[in-house]
């Protein structure tokens, strides 16, 4: 893996013979071997549009990333709101509820479009929080933010109504050695009142996403909320 010098260090760092540098090692930008790190330039940027819709009565609870931990693989019993139980789909629990009611009741996760719902009681027609990305597959990112972590310098947040503007974002961590830490982003802190687009905020925080990262947000009922990443560093898998 590492140029082994006679009469130096093994764990000289020779790019010829493995792109992953030790010194990056922890953070957005180098947390997967096999990886080279991708500095945004001039003319040339990496963006995505995640869309967080809440169309139904319920005040509910939506997380994105957070690959290790996350409530589409881990019931977390502090999301729960009315009918939105947050049952992960491919648990036995709710494998179960599936085979009880094929719409998947009080169930979390993807559908055949990647699309991540969260579902309340559908025979009371409860109708399904979205979690959505315009440029892939949710499902995809999802599982690609485990294995290629990426910073994230800029965000633009768009919603449909005003209240939506004091419910923070917040990122967090919780590592699988116990670490937890987390960090509320407040939109309004960053609303320009003179803006031209009343609901739109650029959002100029500096956080990484990796396996164990990820946001949360309150989203209010029928609102809409839509996340734009700039990404200045992410990782670029190597083939062997």
């Amino acid at each position: 893996m590492f140029k082994n010098k006679q009469g130096a260090a093994f764990d000289n760092f020779d790019p010829a013979l493995n792109q992953f540098d030790p010194s990056v090692a922890n953070n957005a930008t180098g947390d997967s071997p096999g990886s080279t790190t991708v500095a945004a330039k001039v003319g040339q940027k990496m963006q995505f549009n995640v869309v967080l819709n809440n169309p139904t009565i319920q005040t509910l609870t939506l997380e994105l990333f957070n690959y290790l931990n996350s409530y589409v693989k881990i019931l977390n019993s502090a999301y729960v709101k009315g009918n939105y139980l947050y049952i992960p789909l491919l648990s036995y629990e709710g494998l179960a509820r599936f085979k009880a009611a094929p719409d998947h009741g009080g169930t979390i996760g993807f559908n055949d479009l990647g699309n991540l719902e969260i579902r309340g009681d559908t025979a009371a027609a409860d109708p399904s929080a979205t979690i959505s990305c315009k440029e892939i597959a949710y499902s995809g990112l999802f599982e690609a933010s485990a294995v290629t972590p990426f910073k994230v310098d800029f965000l633009r947040f768009t919603c449909l109504t005003d209240p939506q503007i004091d419910e923070n974002i917040t990122w967090f961590q919780k590592s699988y050695s116990g670490g937890v830490q987390q960090n509320p982003i407040s939109p309004r802190a960053y609303f320009k009142p003179n803006q031209f687009q009343n609901f739109t905020i650029d959002i100029t925080v500096s956080f990484t996403i990796g396996i164990d990262k990820g946001l949360k947000v309150d989203v209010l009922p029928s609102e809409n909320v839509r996340l734009a990443f700039f990404v200045t560093m992410w990782t670029d898998q190597t083939l062997g």
